[in-house]
């Protein structure tokens, strides 16, 4: 339309504008000049946060904000790109999001999907390589109550990328023109410098001659002498060996124009090796200088196989190898309802402790940020009364051993319940097991309370009776967030030194975990009440 009204036969605006009906080009975002011909940025620019930005060189890269919270509603994007024949890798150092209401999309394979990730679901360790020479990490938010993510960016050698030789240089030699220009140099080689002897010019000036090539006579001038070396004067040949006398290639013998230039010493180069011109005798490529490329051996890595009651987690080559020095691994999961974890250990065979400390171990998390560490030789069962799932492999940088294999299973007790309030004046009463009697060993509960909207969960506990005064065998933690993360920040941990206790939550939700450890005794009893 209005290129009929301004008499124009073919739009003249270039990168997708057009010809408004001032008869001047309407230019999309991320373009100017007259027909649009000037690309300033990408058309989607204007419409992605300023926390999207390119990475092409290793460092850390974190959420916004990080380590305190990032904001809401944001959209950002972290694009690696590695250098030739390289991958770009994240290892992650933290990671804690709202569950699963923000979420890091991280692209391993392509530019256009990948997977998601949410809550604590990336343990501290954990690796993630990209398939090509691009990853690209994608962060979404809806709320901004967690303090995000922070990884390394480093780049690995792709094993199937190689340096390759340059081909040698097969055609034959041209007549060269006349030239009054400096005389150019031989190209550069390894071999070690020689005194050239009389000739009429240095070593690259060609004489003035009429015949066919033959020894060069000597002349009146002084030789030119290249850096002293370890040999004796030799007549100049084309490499290091006999005969002087040049022979025909597979052309005609060229002429040697003459040439008026001043004999010069040749510099020293210290240019990398290339393959040497075709002379009279047989071409060889002189040694690179860089190593040749190897194959580059699998990252070692904690496996994981599939049972029909959960999984069994396996160290790095167990079965045929000892697992490997400076390594870490992880797994990480959170549930949507209460569930009890069982950790069964198979076989467990590290390196035993150092000044009675655990060097190489198994942490397995549990509730009120803390980690249980297994290592040396052990057998049997650990129960934690939660399925926030955090547990890690780590061993140091000397002695290795066979490893372990463990199974991991989850299930649902009688006490393992989600109670939901739906009157504003409602309450109720929690106990360990057996309450007033004494709960069977190793018992573990967790019960998720939940008041109507706009309101909160109060609760007293009247009597606690519990035997371990370290509390990490028997121990009650209340989460007052509601998010059953159980952290510390958000967290109260009641154990043997209190008999009372009274805690509020912060929101609607409240969520109670329980473990009665080793010893027998009689619990807890606490009642709830909305407010």
């Amino acid at each position: 339309k209005w290129l009929e009204a301004c008499g124009m036969s073919r739009d003249p605006c270039q990168n997708g504008g057009y010809t408004g009906a001032n008869c001047t080009c309407v230019c999309p975002q991320g373009t100017s000049g007259s027909s649009c011909e000037i690309n300033e940025q990408d058309y989607f620019a204007s419409q992605r946060s300023n926390c999207s930005v390119l990475i092409t060189s290793p460092g850390t890269i974190t959420s916004p904000n990080y380590p305190n919270n990032y904001p809401y509603g944001l959209v950002c994007a972290k694009w690696i790109l590695a250098p030739e024949c390289s991958l770009p890798r994240v290892t992650f150092n933290a990671f804690r999001l709202t569950y699963c209401r923000d979420r890091l999309e991280i692209r391993t394979n392509n530019r256009y999907d990948g997977n998601f990730y949410c809550g604590t679901s990336i343990a501290p360790g954990t690796a993630f390589t990209s398939t090509t020479n691009e990853l690209i990490l994608m962060f979404y938010t809806r709320t901004n109550y967690q303090t995000g993510w922070s990884a390394n960016v480093t780049f690995v050698d792709d094993p199937n990328c190689s340096l390759t030789t340059l081909p040698p240089i097969t055609q034959a030699p041209t007549t060269l023109p006349q030239t009054t220009q400096a005389p150019t140099f031989l190209p550069p080689t390894t071999q070690i410098p020689t005194t050239l002897p009389q000739t009429t010019q240095a070593p690259t000036t060609l004489p003035p001659t009429t015949q066919a090539p033959t020894t060069l006579p000597p002349t009146t001038e002084a030789p030119t002498t290249l850096p002293p070396t370890t040999e004796t004067p030799t007549t100049l040949t084309p490499t290091t060996e006999a005969p002087t006398t040049l022979t025909p290639t597979t052309e005609a013998p060229t002429t040697l124009p003459p040439t008026t230039q001043a004999p010069t010493t040749l510099p020293p180069t210290t240019v990398a090796p290339t393959t040497l011109p075709p002379t009279t005798q047989t071409l060889t490529t002189l040694p690179p200088t860089t190593m040749p490329p190897t194959t580059l051996q699998p990252v070692p890595n904690c496996s994981i196989l599939s049972t029909s009651a959960g999984v069994t987690w396996l160290s790095p080559h167990f079965g045929y190898e000892n697992y490997p020095n400076n390594f870490m691994c992880g797994l990480t999961e959170h549930a949507d309802s209460p569930y009890m974890t069982a950790f069964k250990i198979n076989t467990l065979q590290l390196q035993r402790k150092k000044h009675r400390q655990c060097v190489d171990f198994i942490g397995i998390q549990i509730p009120y940020s803390r980690t249980l560490k297994l290592c040396g030789t052990k057998r049997g069962t650990v129960l934690v009364p939660n399925r926030n799932l955090n547990i890690s492999f780590v061993t140091d940088n000397s002695v290795t051993d066979v490893g372990f294999s463990i199974s991991i299973t989850w299930r649902q007790s009688k006490c393992h319940r989600i109670i939901e309030l739906t009157d504003f004046s409602a309450m109720g009463i929690i106990t360990s097991p057996r309450f007033p009697k004494k709960y069977t060993k190793h018992t573990v509960c967790e019960w998720w309370i939940v008041a109507p909207e706009g309101k909160r969960i109060q609760l007293e506990f009247t009597r606690i009776s519990l035997r371990d005064r370290n509390c990490l065998n028997s121990y009650i933690v209340i989460d007052k967030s509601g998010q059953a993360t159980y952290w510390r920040e958000n967290s109260s941990l009641l154990c043997a030194v209190h008999r009372t206790a009274t805690v509020v939550s912060v929101g609607r939700a409240v969520n109670v975990a329980f473990a009665g450890g080793r010893k027998r005794s009689w619990g807890f009893s606490a009642q709830y009440t909305v407010v």
